[in-house]
């Protein structure tokens, strides 16, 4: 018997990502706000996101992807590093993602389990289709 799967369907996927993202640079700047202990957060324009700094399959799949997609350009817009679901490392600044016809998103998490300790690294990456 072949086991079916549900299909994944793009343009869901890219609507829920939107609907549920929140902006930690307005989240956490401006009067009375600040950013919480043990969180870095840069701005892209400082600190603009440099692919090679990406995790290595992280590449991987964005040059599989320009190659399917040739002459398209793609810029890294936003960033998020967490560990145990807690962000680390953050570039982002007061923009909205790109539209659904612009957005693209990579992901990669890496997980370490045993019996007495666990640590889930996730990194997220939001760019710009041009």
């Amino acid at each position: 018997m072949v086991q079916q799967f549900p299909s994944t369907n793009p343009l869901d996927f890219v609507r829920k990502f939107r609907s549920n993202y929140v902006n930690l640079h307005d989240l956490w700047s401006g009067d009375g706000k600040q950013v919480p202990e043990g969180v870095t957060l840069r701005d892209p324009k400082r600190s603009p996101i440099k692919e090679s700094s990406l995790p290595e399959a992280t590449q991987a799949l964005l040059a599989e992807y320009r190659k399917a997609n040739p002459g398209l350009k793609i810029v890294i817009v936003k960033y998020m590093r967490t560990v145990n679901g807690v962000p680390e490392t953050v570039v982002d600044d007061g923009l909205e993602l790109p539209p659904e016809d612009e957005f693209l998103s990579l992901s990669q998490t890496v997980t370490l389990s045993t019996r007495d300790h666990i640590r889930v690294v996730t990194e997220i990456i939001v760019a710009r289709k041009k």
